[in-house]
């Protein structure tokens, strides 16, 4: 997305954070990934500007247990490595965006806070406009 083009569509910014987490390669190689989220309201209609990006890219034939971006191959933009769209501006998607950079730590029973935020890139992209 080129950033003038972004600079003169935004309306505000939603969320500009990075947080780390702790991924699996490997079965027992733990690497810690850090991600960069943002949403921005755009001034046209009610969609959001979504964009995830990794320090660590997801490539084809990587072994991960888990990865940030495990779910969301289908949305990843090969030329640089990041999940993004525009997604319609739902109360749905921004209660997901809040979950996704939350810092609260929560109780998984079935699964790694790297697999439940991977879950959560996948449902939002999949609101794309």
């Amino acid at each position: 997305m080129d950033d003038a083009w972004l600079k003169c569509r935004t309306k505000s910014v939603i969320v500009d954070r990075h947080m780390v987490v702790q991924a699996f390669k490997n079965c027992d190689e733990t690497v810690s990934v850090d991600i960069h989220v943002v949403a921005i309201e755009l001034n046209y209609g009610p969609v959001i500007y979504f964009n995830v990006r990794s320090s660590i890219a997801m490539k084809d034939g990587d072994m991960w247990d888990n990865h940030p971006f495990q779910w969301s191959k289908e949305y990843i933009d090969d030329e640089d490595g990041t999940v993004g769209n525009i997604i319609d501006d739902t109360p749905a998607v921004r209660v997901m965006i809040d979950e996704l950079v939350s810092t609260e730590k929560r109780k998984f029973y079935t699964g790694t806070d790297a697999g439940h935020k991977a879950r959560l890139i996948k449902a939002i992209a999949m609101f794309w406009s």
